[in-house]
């Protein structure tokens, strides 16, 4: 998977609420990487982002790749790539970093979720936006 640095920030800052302080199974303090999506739950609250550049299946710790990606240029491209069944590598050009991780069939199913409210959202600067989905459970 090859993804710009601050795509990914973004994406564990929107996921940061959903992961537990104290996760009461190892895999909840990653995220699941899987099918252009990642996800992160605390087993009551589920954050499921759609992230197209998202290959295979894989866990990332959460905490360790933010604190990681401070130190590198936003600008950079980052591969992610699952080296073995439990160790995940990101490599960029001023470094890499392996992290051992649980195996990606020890994180909870993702939920599949219908989308009731879909809208664009403009960014910080002028040509940046997201777009927006959100279900509401009942």
């Amino acid at each position: 998977m090859h993804i710009k640095v601050e795509r990914l920030r973004e994406a564990l800052m929107l996921l940061q609420p959903a992961i537990p302080r104290k996760p009461t199974l190892t895999a909840l303090a990653n995220i699941l990487l899987k099918d252009g999506r990642a996800a992160a739950t605390d087993l009551e609250t589920w954050a499921i982002l759609e992230l197209p550049e998202v290959e295979g299946e894989y866990l990332l710790p959460h905490h360790l790749a933010r604190d990681l990606l401070k130190y590198v240029p936003g600008y950079d491209f980052l591969t992610i790539e699952q080296s073995e069944k439990k160790r995940v590598t990101l490599s960029w050009d001023g470094g890499k970093a392996t992290y051992d991780v649980p195996e990606a069939r020890d994180y909870p199913p993702v939920p599949e979720v219908p989308v009731s409210t879909e809208a664009p959202v403009d960014g910080r600067q002028p040509g940046q936006g997201a777009h927006v989905r959100a279900a509401i459970l009942q």
